[in-house]
């Protein structure tokens, strides 16, 4: 099975535009932590940016508006291109944001994310936001990660 049929499976009624960013992310970024072994794609920057294209063009990413591409750095481009998916990948370099594996793995599941949110707003202070097991081992200041995996990941492409 391939990433988009097991995300267009998973989510039949399509996804928020930020958690389809964090996914995004993620599925680039943490090496596969979130899906079983039967997505048999190779989950490259092009594999993971084209299968967002898909999602959005098919109408399963739902509440877009330019001013949340903005963290990402896409709010110049549709969400339903190319660009749009390669820049939100390309923000963990450019814009040096972090997938928020936490979001990501809560909402996959089946949490739902008001709860997720009120999760992190309860939260003591720095511990609302947590980067997944891969990032967090990483860190190498407190308040910023520096994950060397991306870094090896970038290079390489």
């Amino acid at each position: 099975m391939n990433l988009y049929a097991y995300l267009r499976d998973k989510f039949p009624s399509g996804i928020e535009y930020d958690f389809a960013a964090q996914l995004c992310l993620c599925i680039y970024s943490c090496d596969n932590f979130l899906f079983p072994a039967q997505v048999s794609d190779e989950l490259t920057k092009e594999t993971v940016s084209e299968t967002f294209l898909l999602l959005s063009t098919a109408g399963l990413i739902r509440g877009y508006n330019p001013s949340k591409a903005e963290m990402y750095g896409a709010e110049g481009y549709p969400v339903e291109s190319l660009k749009h998916w390669r820049t939100v990948i390309s923000s963990i370099f450019t814009k040096e944001v972090e997938p928020d594996a936490d979001y990501v793995k809560g909402i996959l599941d089946g949490v739902h994310p008001d709860d997720l949110r009120k999760r992190r707003e309860l939260a003591p202070s720095g511990e609302g936001h947590k980067p997944c097991a891969r990032h967090a081992k990483s860190v190498q200041q407190p308040d910023k990660v520096a994950c060397t995996h991306i870094v090896d990941k970038a290079i390489s492409k």
